[in-house]
């Protein structure tokens, strides 16, 4: 997925919400979940991370308690 970029090369808001950089810790495994997950949905990490959050009011179902810790 190629992200657009300003004149000046910065990568452009997809909103007028602005996003701190953010650092997590995750194991390997995890890392390549979220990566096939949001590409298969054509988007990049930060936005499947967004994505479900927004969906669920940080009210995660159990089923997603699952899948997000690998059980």
């Amino acid at each position: 997925m190629k992200l657009k970029r300003d004149i000046q090369g910065k990568f452009t808001l997809k909103n007028e919400d602005y996003r701190q950089v953010r650092s997590l810790r995750l194991t390997d495994k995890t890392w390549k979940a979220l990566g096939i997950a949001s590409e298969c949905l054509g988007l990049i990490r930060a936005d499947l991370l967004e994505n479900l959050v927004t969906q669920y009011h940080g009210n995660f179902p159990d089923p997603i308690y699952g899948v997000l810790l690998g059980i």
